[in-house]
């Protein structure tokens, strides 16, 4: 399956954050929606649930945090791979993802390459 073929939902409240990963994802060939509002976008999520084929959210926002937006999300979907961001080492990390049923976890600020490969291995292995 190409790039173009994998939609991506990606969430963080930050405005410039946002924008900086949509156009990330979007240039490494994928099709992309964002949301700034992780209970919109869980909303969106409910609406279209097959829609999807990778989420990829912010851990710390204000309405709903990453962590219960994943669980919702896969009360929804349970297969769904999902990538987790922070910018707080101390606050959520790999192995807090991990006991949450999130395989894939990255550190803020995002850096192409490595988002590159982690989106990549994301999808294979939800194949």
């Amino acid at each position: 399956m190409g790039k173009k073929n994998y939609r991506i939902l990606f969430i963080d409240d930050d405005p410039q954050l946002l924008k900086l990963g949509e156009m990330i994802i979007h240039r490494l060939g994928y099709d992309v929606i964002s949301h700034n509002s992780s209970t919109e976008a869980l909303e969106m999520f409910k609406d279209f649930p097959g829609h999807f084929d990778l989420v990829i959210t912010d851990y710390r926002m204000p309405e709903m945090n990453g962590a219960e937006l994943c669980a919702e999300i896969l009360k929804i979907m349970p297969d769904i791979p999902i990538i987790m961001c922070s910018g707080y080492s101390s606050e959520f990390g790999e192995h807090d993802a991990k006991s949450l049923g999130i395989t894939w976890f990255i550190r803020k600020p995002l850096m192409k390459k490595d988002f590159d490969e982690l989106i990549h291995e994301a999808l294979e292995t939800s194949q």
